[in-house]
């Protein structure tokens, strides 16, 4: 058996496609399993083999049963059309069946991730663009992964056009063409891209301190991602320092430059509890926003507040 890595110095220097003799590492490896185990027994195939039944005639009919329902497994279908994982393209279809079907008789639409729209001529355009970016992102995914691109590389590249962009209900807040387009390739593709080496990766913990013992000089490293921030770098940023966590949790230093460039972290639970409460003050202090602030004090101005908690849970945001 081959790998990525190697060994030995002669088989590192001969980075080639073609196969290669198994490294002394290898060897000595298996020679280990070979004299831990007895191969020679069999009881575990007996162990494993006995008792079954190749016919269910001298079972109980309600416990073969079970065992049936028990070991049925795989993607199952909701209702017809509807699939366990996210289908786009359906979705898509599904809105414009309910446009041709209800379109010219709604006075108003209204769903659970997003605020109701009135008017006819609204409820058209509106429901039209929401199916467009859903079989945007399902097309755009179907290409790309015909074309060889990797879920990351396509969650990547795909971008929404310009007249889908700038509509405010297509906004990318509550999940994102990056995320979207994850659960189409996964829906036709699964977790797998297709590259052993990620078939059985190290755990978060065991990569993260590996990579920083290549590293050296972890302190080099955050100075050096200090710098990437400054750039607005921030998603290789906050990959890095995420890395020296992993490799070091007490590392404060990379905690916090991980949390500064977390993109997708808007605000501790405070910042949650500020807004419910309406304290302004802490709210500037605890958040910070790249668009309009006047969205924010809306938004406390909308909420109501029936009694003081201390703690509550969020169930969508």
């Amino acid at each position: 058996m081959t790998g990525c890595g190697s060994s030995t110095a002669s088989a590192v220097s001969e980075l080639t496609a073609e196969s290669k003799p198994a490294t002394q590492y290898t060897i000595d490896a298996n020679q280990e399993v070979y004299a831990l185990l007895d191969f020679e027994d069999t009881a575990e195939f007996e162990n494993a083999t006995k008792g079954l039944l190749a016919s269910p005639d001298t079972a109980n009919p309600s416990l073969w049963r079970d065992t049936q329902l028990n070991h049925i497994y795989g993607l199952f279908e909701v209702t017809d059309g509807i699939y366990q994982v996210r289908d786009g393209n359906a979705w898509a279809e599904y809105i414009m069946e309910s446009l041709a079907l209800y379109g010219d008789k709604a006075d108003v639409v209204f769903q659970s991730h997003n605020w109701p729209h009135w008017g006819n001529d609204t409820i058209q355009e509106y429901m039209t663009n929401t199916a467009a970016v859903y079989k945007f992102i399902n097309d755009q995914t179907l290409l790309y992964i015909n074309e060889g691109y990797t879920e990351t590389e396509i969650a990547n590249m795909i971008q929404l056009p310009e007249e889908l962009e700038k509509v405010w209900y297509t906004r990318q807040y509550y999940g994102t063409v990056s995320h979207n387009s994850k659960a189409v390739y996964e829906k036709y593709m699964g977790w797998y891209d297709a590259n052993p080496v990620h078939l059985a990766e190290l755990t978060p913990s065991d990569y993260a301190q590996k990579l920083v013992e290549y590293f050296g000089d972890t302190d080099a490293v955050l100075e050096k991602a200090k710098e990437d921030f400054e750039k607005g770098e921030y998603q290789w940023v906050a990959q890095i320092t995420n890395t020296l966590v992993f490799a070091d949790p007490e590392n404060m230093d990379a905690r916090y430059l991980c949390a500064d460039a977390d993109v997708t972290w808007t605000t501790k639970r405070a910042g949650l509890l500020s807004i419910v409460q309406k304290n302004a003050e802490n709210v500037a202090a605890l958040i910070e926003q790249e668009g309009d602030e006047t969205c924010l004090t809306r938004l406390m101005d909308a909420v109501t507040v029936t009694s003081e908690y201390k703690y509550f849970n969020i169930i969508e945001p």
